[in-house]
């Protein structure tokens, strides 16, 4: 046809139509080449087929194995089958999933569809089903023996390779996260090597949508405290990998543990007295205090939002500054070259849900400005444009003017020489420590601790 086409090659719409059909052909001819099978893999494709009916899955390993034993004509080790399984995964005739760095120890799933049904039958079960599990109010985090505990018929190791192939969960590697982890009780029964070390974090497991219970109405709660946290640059984001990495060390960190009786035995996951959702997580602790995180719908943004009763404003500054330091932790080693800037929210501005993505109506008062207002022992700060004044005690819920930090110290704390991952002199952080009383610098100096 194209030959045809270029016997008149005057015409425009001809020329053109050579083009086409040209690349057409080289297209066809290209697919035909990537489309070509090794005849070794028809081969091994039936002698799966006939030697493994009605295995779900089987390693490497067994396979070569078993070429050995019927002394087939295919490739005997382990080395030489990966090329022509991962042919075979690539059409989609079955699934190659790695495992360690010996080839022996990847795993071929045979029977996708089957495994499928089973792990959606038992973590993902609807409520109304009968192997539903009890997961409101989930962390998300289920514990390696709790999966052994739902698979008796299947390798765990094996189920936990899929669920990490097909990213319906990740390995939990976080040490700080592990680190929180550890004194998590564990089944008596598990004597596996490790096996209580390992921890699966599955999204899926928490809720999509906010609860609708946080932040409701309560006059008891009259003292609130709002800190954005913002992208200073609209073209970097937060990345995924923080958000989790954040919801998890909070959780863990800061939520109460639920008391005997409080959970189902045959709940999944492990589970804390808090709401997680897609985005964020808050909690209500002894005091009481309760407190909401929040990444902003573009990953631009976080919100911390606290409130807690008259009387109870130290205990809520002193869990202010550690759950700011848990931020700005896991944004220095997450996501470091994003450029952030700090500011507080006026206590009538502070309501949720938080409008991340439209903060032009929020009366924002950057952390540096506060920090001049108080050198200059002002008693008002103006909000970012340069408006709305309202006291600093108000703001921060602590009388700044009780301490004698000096304006020499503020400068030397908020200069630009000490950006984030910068090195405080020592000096600097010997006399902000021998201060009597909280002043407001001192959730910034966990920047550079």
């Amino acid at each position: 046809f194209a030959g045809q086409v270029a016997l008149d090659c005057r015409d425009p719409a001809s020329r053109k139509l050579q083009v086409f059909c040209s690349l057409v052909n080289q297209s066809c001819t290209i697919l035909r080449k990537t489309a070509d099978v090794d005849l070794r893999c028809h081969v091994l494709y039936a002698f799966l087929l006939d030697r493994f009916k009605g295995t779900v899955a089987c390693t490497v390993s067994d396979i070569a194995t078993s070429v050995q034993e019927n002394r087939e004509l295919l490739p005997q080790d382990s080395d030489r089958l990966i090329p022509l399984l991962s042919s075979l995964s690539d059409k989609g005739l079955l699934l190659l999933v790695k495992g360690e760095e010996s080839y022996g120890d990847w795993w071929i799933i045979l029977q996708k569809q089957a495994l499928l049904g089973v792990i959606n039958g038992t973590i993902f079960a609807p409520e109304d089903f009968r192997q539903h599990k009890d997961l409101s109010k989930s962390t998300g985090v289920v514990p390696f023996f709790k999966l052994r505990e739902e698979f008796p018929n299947y390798n765990p190791n094996m189920i936990t390779e899929f669920l990490i192939h097909l990213e319906f969960c990740f390995k939990i590697e976080d040490p700080k996260t592990l680190a929180l982890l550890k004194d998590e009780g564990t089944n008596a029964e598990d004597t596996s090597p490790n096996a209580s070390n390992e921890y699966y974090f599955f999204p899926a497991l928490v809720s999509v949508e906010n609860p609708s219970h946080m932040w409701e109405q309560n006059d008891g709660m009259c003292c609130k405290i709002g800190w954005l946290y913002q992208c200073s640059r609209h073209d970097q984001f937060l990345s995924t990998q923080f958000l989790h990495v954040l919801i998890l060390r909070l959780a863990f960190a800061f939520a109460l543990q639920l008391d005997p009786g409080d959970c189902r035995e045959d709940s999944l996951s492990l589970r804390r007295k808090c709401s997680v959702w897609k985005h964020g997580i808050g909690w209500l602790n002894w005091v009481p205090i309760e407190t909401v995180v929040e990444v902003g719908l573009q990953c631009q943004s976080i919100i911390v939002m606290m409130r807690c009763p008259n009387g109870k404003e130290a205990e809520c500054v002193q869990l202010r500054s550690e759950v700011i330091q848990k931020v700005l932790e896991a944004k220095d080693e997450h996501c470091k070259a994003v450029k952030m800037s700090e500011s507080f929210i006026h206590p009538t501005d502070v309501n949720y849900p938080f409008t991340h993505d439209n903060t032009d109506n929020v009366r924002c008062y950057s952390l540096s400005g506060i920090a001049r207002m108080i050198a200059r022992r002002a008693v008002n700060v103006l909000d970012q444009r340069g408006r709305n004044p309202v006291p600093v005690q108000d703001l921060l819920l602590f009388d700044p003017y009780t301490t004698d930090t000096s304006p020499e110290l503020l400068r030397e704390l908020f200069s630009e020489k000490h950006s984030m991952g910068e090195i405080v002199r020592s000096q600097v952080l010997e006399t902000l420590n021998s201060e009597s009383e909280i002043c407001t610098c001192v959730h910034y100096a966990h920047h550079v601790k």
